[in-house]
């Protein structure tokens, strides 16, 4: 597939790069620091590649991932004619997050999580992002037996939006000329379908009169 493919060539189209999930992990990182006040090292994504040392027992700490992205269908395109042209696709998707508090405040730390969530000066960070809160779900205690210990733990479940843009080239259309008919019952001349001038006929500049 040629990345020189445009709506003009035929062919499949690549669209410009979205943001990609640990941008996105990085905004959520950055909310649940701002609001839970726990240090940046102590708030963790799942899944890493080379999981970091689990802190003490004793200590409160946070673990969060996205563990579902529903895209809506049927996404907004707008075409831009600034340069030779390009269309813009506005999606919509809804992230699940699964955020696990760690430690003897978990529960304290669970509540004020979710009450943060609803002031509306903390969700900025979301906002400058193109994200929006949406929902929190129950605070669930899930302790776990560890080395014959049990670790306390509380889960939450967090709603998001995230708005993604992204381009493809869709060069501008620089010349049409033609006459359009639909199915539509006949016009008033008795024509059937309905006829839109199109060129030189549509055009309002009426040029000719300037000759």
């Amino acid at each position: 597939m040629s990345e020189s493919n445009t709506s003009a060539t035929g062919g499949f189209i690549r669209l410009s790069p979205a943001p990609g999930q640990t941008d996105t992990e990085d905004v959520l990182h950055d909310l649940i620091v701002g609001i839970t006040g726990f240090c940046g090292e102590l708030v963790r994504p799942r899944w890493q590649p080379e999981p970091p040392k689990e802190p003490k027992p004793d200590v409160d700490w946070c673990a969060f991932g996205i563990t579902r992205y529903e895209p809506h269908n049927f996404p907004a395109i707008q075409h831009h004619g600034e340069g030779e042209g390009s269309d813009e696709i506005t999606a919509h998707e809804i992230l699940t997050v699964l955020a696990s508090i760690y430690g003897p405040g978990h529960m304290n730390f669970a509540r004020l999580l979710r009450l943060g969530l609803h002031v509306p000066r903390n969700l900025k960070v979301l906002r400058e992002n193109k994200m929006a809160f949406t929902r929190a779900g129950s605070i669930v205690p899930v302790p776990a037996l560890v080395a014959m210990q049990w670790r306390a733990r509380a889960d939450i479940t967090l709603t998001f939006q995230l708005m993604t843009r992204q381009r493809f080239d869709s060069p501008n259309i620089q010349e049409i000329s033609g006459t359009l008919v639909s199915d539509h019952p006949k016009n008033d001349d008795g024509k059937p379908g309905i006829s839109v001038s199109l060129g030189c006929q549509a055009c309002p500049h009426a040029c000719w009169r300037e000759a």
